[in-house]
This record gives C-alpha cells, sequence and structure tokens, in this order.
C-alpha cells in the first residue's frame, strides 16, 4: 500500500513545517478512515543547557505543548480528518522516526525552507537524518509546495537497470494507481564515458555512447511496458534522459507539472552522507512539487 490516510508530520511553527502539515492534510480523505500523527520534537540538549544553568524549562514544554495542540494543527479543524498530537523529548529526527515506528511505520512528512542558510543546495540536517536512518517513505515538503491533493502525474526517477519489484517503482505504481493517476518512468543515466557534457573528461572508456544510450532507452521503455501490464487500468510512459542525474531530473520536473517525484535512498556510511551528492539529499531544493524518497538499503 501507499496510501497516506497515515502519516506522521514534523511540526515545529516555522513556514516549512506549515507546508508539511497542510499538504498532508489535502491528501486525506475525510470519507476514509485516516490519522494524521503532528509530531514535535522537544530537544534534550536544551534541558542539558537549563539544568547547567539552573533554568526551568517546563513553562517552556508546556507553552510547546500548548501550541502543537491549538496554532500549530488549527487548519485541520472543521475537515473531518482526525490529528493526533505527540510532543516527544528528543531531537526532531528521533522523535519522528520513534513516532512513525510506533504507527505501523506510516510515512514521515516534513518539511523543507528553500531559503535559509545552506537549504538552497542541502535539504537539511532534520531531513538528512532521516533519509540516512528511515525505514519507511520520506516526503519533503518545502514552503512553495501547493496544499492540495496529487493531481499531476506520479515520477518516478530509476538510475540503474530495474523491475516493477524495486521499491520506489512499486510505490509510485501503487500510489498512482490507488489514485488515478499516470505513473511516468524517468530514466537518468550518467555515462561513464569521455566527452564533454558529462562530467568525465579523460575517463578513457572504450564505449559506443549511442549504443549505451539506446540499450538505456529500451530498458526504460521495457520496464514501462510491464508496469502497463501489472497495471493495465493506469496510463504509463517513460523518458530516458543522459547526464547528471539531479540536475537532468529537476530540469525535466520543472519543464512539466508533476504532482509527485519519486526516488531511491540509500543508507550510507555518515561520511558518506555527508558529502555525498545524492538525488535525495539535492533534488528537494531544486524543485516545488513533493519529493518522496523510498529506502532501498
Amino acid at each position: 500500500m501507499a496510501s497516506l490516510q497515515r502519516c506522521v508530520v514534523g511540526v515545529d511553527g516555522s513556514e516549512a513545517s506549515a507546508a508539511a502539515f497542510g499538504w498532508a492534510l489535502a491528501q486525506a480523505d475525510p470519507t476514509e478512515p485516516s490519522e494524521i500523527v503532528a509530531v514535535h520534537g522537544f530537544s534534550p540538549g536544551a534541558e542539558l543547557f537549563a539544568a547547567a544553568a539552573q533554568v526551568n524549562l517546563d513553562p517552556a514544554r508546556r507553552e510547546h505543548e500548548r501550541l502543537l495542540n491549538h496554532e500549530w494543527i488549527a487548519e485541520a479543524e472543521g475537515t473531518g480528518i482526525e490529528v493526533r498530537t505527540e510532543i516527544v523529548d528528543d531531537v526532531p529526527a528521533a522523535a519522528l522516526l520513534q513516532s512513525s515506528g510506533h504507527h505501523g511505520d506510516t510515512p514521515i512528512i516534513i518539511g523543507h525552507q528553500r531559503h535559509v542558510r545552506w537549504s538552497s543546495h542541502h535539504i537539511g540536517h532534520v531531513a538528512g537524518q532521516l533519509l540516512h536512518h528511515a525505514d519507511t517513505p520520506v516526503i519533503i515538503i518545502n514552503e512553495a509546495t501547493a496544499p492540495e491533493p496529487v493531481f499531476g502525474p506520479v515520477v518516478v526517477a530509476v538510475h540503474e537497470p530495474a523491475d516493477i519489484s524495486h521499491p520506489p517503482i512499486a510505490w509510485a505504481a501503487t500510489f498512482a494507481e490507488e489514485h488515478h493517476l499516470a505513473l511516468h518512468v524517468l530514466s537518468v543515466t550518467q555515462p561513464l564515458v569521455a566527452g564533454a557534457g558529462y562530467g568525465y573528461p579523460g575517463a578513457g572508456y572504450a564505449v559506443d555512447l549511442e549504443t549505451v544510450q539506446q540499450a538505456t532507452r529500451d530498458a526504460t521503455r521495457e520496464l514501462a511496458d510491464a508496469l502497463t501490464q501489472a497495471h493495465p487500468t493506469m496510463t504509463v510512459t517513460s523518458e530516458a534522459l543522459f547526464g547528471h542525474p539531479t540536475d537532468e531530473l529537476a530540469g525535466a520536473i520543472s519543464d512539466a507539472d508533476e504532482g509527485m517525484v519519486v526516488v531511491g535512498s540509500h543508507h550510507p556510511s555518515a561520511l558518506v552522507s555527508f558529502f555525498a551528492d545524492g538525488v535525495a539529499r539535492r533534488l528537494p531544493t531544486l524543485v516545488t512539487c513533493p519529493v518522496v524518497a523510498i529506502p532501498v538499503g
């Protein structure tokens, strides 16, 4: 299942978290059983500092709890959608992971502010921690994302040979079918060959670039055909692009009216994660549609 009727949303009073909560509300159908868990992490680091300074943080925690139960979820009033709140004494990422695990490994929805500090190049610490540790889908929303149901096609990005059982492909296909949306398979490959424009000048690989590209196009088309056979009521299209995966994917999405893009997310080591130029980590800084990161190991 790829339903968003049950989800965990990080809220902290910021515009980005308000956008994430509003988007989550828009996906829920009040006529169906649904539940949104609004989670706020009250960091123990502040408590330790306050203890050292002999400051009582209880009033601050009560104020955060009041905001969580009123102002921060006020948009849900009158919608008929059940919203539960949880304030967790932990850092935000750990609080969200803990809550998601307690509610059947539900998707985590988090906001992203694109124009703060390093956020124009990176999704930020909390989202990065979620991508590093989460075993559930992580959906990244920025403040420019419209709070409305997904209505455009669902784009699933692949960068290596895969079949319909590949987790991002399976999730995207299920979501598209459940919501009566088209599915667009977008293969983005960066050939390891010498030549301008591919980032590997002088690599020295004796490869016929056209042969590689044609094989990729054929594999992408075969994947789309397999998805059509598995989901005969769903419209499936495909496209193969070549170049830097994040840049090519962002360009293709910005030129169309996509409702959602689904990518795979690996769990690299901490050092690799810090330096990685992964699609799941950079793409949300370049597009306005929701980016769904599906763990693939």
